[in-house]
């Protein structure tokens, strides 16, 4: 396993340009980015290798061993650590496609995560043999393998760089806590084992609208699923809405367009829901939502806010086109609910 020139000039751009990759916050927010990284893992692990992980915090090494399958092939493994971009330089249509349809919902792909880490190291577990993959700052360092006892899977651990992040971070157990129930939410069947806990849901945001849930709700809250949609809804004696949000599984703390989206059409639904006429602020008022939906290739703005009002911007073999509009796809999807009620 080698990197090229090119390979290597990609790397040292992000390096020297953090800020194009992390808003470097120092993890007193649990909307920062490093909590998003640790909820990336997870979408790795849930995607990519297995249901099964142990999540562990020591000093500021994050480290999961993840239980499911590993990688066969060296080619495999230059891949997630690499990434596809950085290992051909520029892709054929073929390669692109397939990294895309693995890593487009989510936030941090393995590969930035190595380009953000001070020390990184990726150990995959198959028929009895491991090989390991040690990096330094995207940079390989040093590869080995042998054979091995352990279970298939995989192993990730790394340092993130206090450079990338303006001198200085540190993780809140709590907040990670959060990452995690988070993560799992929007990850039906991921089970992570942390710091003694188990996490696994079952249920998604329903079951996160339901540990979260401060107040006595006036009705028995209302799930809805759709292709890329999921919704969780109530409402209590408050003068406030409440609307926490998902684009793919990131955390959406400060909104965006599609929260503008689901605040535009979702009025209307509930006022169905309701059969009695009312203006739209009153019928928002006192809702508690939780909201996520899948975006490809999402743009965020200041604060994590989704800068998109789009689906899509690619068709199913990822040519460039102007997807639908997410207060559309929401519409239609409500409308749907509203026949089938």
């Amino acid at each position: 396993m080698r990197l090229t020139n090119e390979q290597t000039a990609i790397i040292e751009h992000f390096r020297k340009r953090p800020g194009m990759l992390v808003a470097g916050k120092d993890g007193s927010n649990p909307g920062d980015d490093i909590y998003t990284i640790i909820r990336s893992t997870l979408d790795y692990a849930s995607a990519e290798s297995g249901q099964e992980v142990d999540l562990k915090l020591v000093d500021g090494t994050v480290c999961l061993r993840v239980y499911g399958s590993g990688k066969e092939s060296e080619d495999e493994l230059s891949r997630v650590i690499f990434g596809p971009h950085l290992q051909y330089g520029r892709m054929d249509t073929e390669s692109y496609v397939t990294m895309r349809r693995k890593t487009y919902y989510t936030d941090y792909p393995i590969y930035f995560i190595n380009i953000l880490s001070k020390t990184f190291q990726f150990t995959s577990f198959m028929n009895g043999r491991y090989t390991t993959v040690n990096c330094s700052k995207g940079m390989l360092v040093g590869l080995e393998e042998d054979v091995t006892a352990e279970k298939d899977g995989v192993e990730i651990s790394f340092k993130l760089d206090k450079e990338c992040f303006n001198g200085h971070y540190s993780f809140n157990a709590e907040y990670v806590k959060k990452a995690i129930k988070y993560s799992i939410a929007r990850n039906k069947g991921l089970r992570v084992v942390f710091d003694g806990e188990i996490y696994q849901s079952k249920s998604g945001l329903l079951g996160l609208l339901m540990d979260e849930i401060n107040a006595e709700p006036l009705y028995e809250p209302i799930y809805l699923v759709g292709d890329g949609i999921e919704i969780a809804f109530t409402h209590v004696e408050e003068a406030t809405t409440k609307i926490v949000s998902f684009c793919n599984t990131r955390y959406t703390e400060y909104g965006g367009g599609h929260v503008v989206a689901l605040e535009k059409v979702f009025p209307k639904y509930l006022i169905s829901l309701s059969k009695i006429e009312q203006p739209y602020k009153d019928v928002m008022q006192g809702l508690v939502c939780y909201f996520g939906i899948n975006i490809m290739d999402p743009e965020f703005g200041p604060h994590h806010q989704l800068a998109t009002d789009v689906i899509s911007k690619y068709d199913s073999d990822f040519n460039y086109v102007e997807g639908p509009k997410i207060s559309n796809v929401l519409e239609n999807f409500l409308n749907n609910e509203e026949l089938t009620n």
